[in-house]
């Protein structure tokens, strides 16, 4: 039992939905779906780059939403204009985030934009 130490990065979920958890000595709970380990040949260690803007992220968007402005305006701090963009619309699948040759965190700049957007209209 246990993680081989070549473990690098730990994701509590699906690989597509799921939320990377800060480092290997994390924990699971019993919501989370899973728990992938992945070692070195797997784990996408790079860091992101600016946006290209070659619109992969909002080709491949089960519904139809502009995934890098979302991404732009949350990296900003402008709620109100991820709001404009219906990022409450977003159902976090993953598939911009994945097609991303920039590797941006996308799906993670959607749940900021949404938690805040929340907060805002407490």
């Amino acid at each position: 039992g246990g993680l081989k130490e070549t473990t690098v990065r730990l994701i509590a979920g699906g690989p597509m939905m799921g939320k990377p958890l800060p480092d290997t000595v994390g924990y699971s709970t019993k919501t989370d779906s899973g728990l992938l380990a992945l070692g070195t040949k797997y784990a996408n260690l790079s860091s992101p780059t600016a946006c290209i803007n070659c619109a992969r992220c909002a080709s491949v968007c089960p519904m139809h939403l502009m995934p890098m402005y979302l991404d732009l305006y949350s990296c900003r701090g402008e709620w109100q204009k991820t709001d404009d963009y219906s990022v409450n619309a977003c159902i976090e699948c993953g598939s911009c985030a994945y097609v991303c040759p920039a590797k941006r965190d996308i799906v993670g700049s959607v749940r900021v934009a949404k938690a805040n957007l929340r907060n805002m209209k407490r």
